[in-house]
């Protein structure tokens, strides 16, 4: 059981990331910042959701770049796809470190912002249905 001075911390914790956040633009701004034509907005923002999707999958085959947050990856400005950078904890060597990685994949709040409002609820769950199938595709020839 926690003590009351463990769940002080940690709600003046919450309470102290609460308050940072608020000086910070996620990447959904990017996007509404850069690009004024709905349509371009929209592509580029597809083109962002299924370059997170390629990580998720690269998790989930073995490669183990899990650990994507917005100091690790770039975003190309010319088709907003997402260049990956610090791959020095790849094929799950965060298990290794000397403070272990205990998440193994995450989707932090900066890049779930960038799919826009409908977040993981939309276009996240198509291109991941659409390039599932693909693969189950190829592998059955």
């Amino acid at each position: 059981m926690k003590s009351i001075i463990q769940i002080i911390r940690v709600l003046l914790s919450l309470r102290i990331y609460e308050k940072v956040i608020l000086h910070f633009k996620t990447v959904r701004h990017f996007f509404t910042d850069y690009y004024l034509n709905s349509k371009d907005w929209f592509q580029k923002q597809l083109n962002y959701t299924s370059t997170v999707v390629i990580s998720m999958f690269g998790y989930v085959l073995g490669l183990g770049f899990g650990d994507r947050h917005g100091y690790n990856m770039l975003i190309d400005k010319t088709d907003k796809e997402i260049v990956h950078i610090d791959l020095g904890v790849t094929f799950n060597l965060g298990k290794f470190l000397l403070i272990s990685e205990t998440v193994s994949f995450r989707l932090i709040r900066d890049i779930v912002d960038g799919m826009g409002i409908t977040q993981t609820e939309g276009c996240l769950v198509l291109i991941l249905v659409f390039k599932a199938e693909n693969i189950k595709k190829r592998s059955i020839k």
